[in-house]
C-alpha cells in the first residue's frame, strides 16, 4: 500500500506500507505496465547536459580568446568583433575605476572640511 500526496504549497507527503520501499513500489508499478518511468527524464537530462556542455565550451573558448589566446582560428571579422569587445570592457574598467576615485576624492574632501 502506498498513498503519495502534495500539499497546496507544493510538500511532498507519502505513506508506504512497511514491507515495501517506495522505490520497490515504482519499480513494480514500472515493470506490471511495462513501462519506463525514467527514461524520458533521464533523456531530457542527457539533452539538457548536452546544451550545457557546448554553452561552457563556448564560453572557455570565449574567455582564453580574451585572455589572448587561440586566436590562429578567428578570421578577420572575429578579430575585429573581439577587439571591439575588448575596447568595450576596457571603457567599462576605466569608467568605474574613475567612479571610484572620484568617491574616494569627496569622502577625503568632507573629512577635511570636518
Amino acid at each position: 500500500v502506498s498513498i503519495v500526496m502534495f500539499s497546496s504549497t507544493g510538500k511532498l507527503h507519502e505513506y508506504v506500507s512497511s514491507s515495501t520501499s517506495t522505490k520497490q513500489l515504482f519499480d513494480h508499478y514500472q515493470k506490471t505496465l511495462g513501462v519506463d518511468l525514467w527514461n524520458t527524464q533521464y533523456e531530457r537530462m542527457q539533452e539538457h547536459l548536452k546544451k550545457l556542455k557546448e554553452v561552457n565550451r563556448v564560453l572557455r573558448r570565449e574567455i582564453s580568446q580574451r585572455m589572448g589566446e587561440n586566436l590562429n582560428e578567428l578570421c578577420y571579422e572575429e578579430l575585429m568583433r573581439l577587439e571591439q569587445d575588448v575596447d568595450n570592457s576596457l571603457q567599462q574598467i576605466r569608467d568605474r575605476k574613475f567612479k571610484v576615485l572620484g568617491n574616494q576624492i569627496e569622502i577625503h574632501k568632507k573629512k577635511l572640511r570636518n
